[in-house]
């Protein structure tokens, strides 16, 4: 079982990096959040290069996962299958 919790994790982590790199999420919202911290930490905003924000979201999810109850790992989880469905269809190369 753990490593089927290992590759939800690292789905979530993915899902989540993809999600605050390159969408725009609903209503523009993350797009906003993004245009923020670009706006405070200009050229030092971890959310121009994937690699630095996979790295503090893993961190995050992590930790949360480590002290999170069974609502936070339930959560995970379910970041884990979309981040997981997204790189099934990116490897179908169905982008339609």
């Amino acid at each position: 079982m753990e490593i089927i919790e290992f590759i939800l994790q690292a789905g979530a982590v993915a899902w989540l990096t993809t999600t605050l790199v390159y969408k725009d999420g609903p209503f523009g919202f993350i797009k906003k959040f993004r245009d923020k911290v670009f706006y405070y930490l200009r050229d030092n905003s971890p959310l121009r290069c994937p690699h630095c924000t996979s790295f503090w979201v893993g961190l995050v999810v992590i930790s949360a996962y480590v002290i999170g109850d069974t609502e936070t790992r339930a959560l995970i989880h379910f970041l884990g299958v979309l981040g997981i469905a997204q790189a099934l269809r990116g490897l179908s190369g169905d982008y339609g």
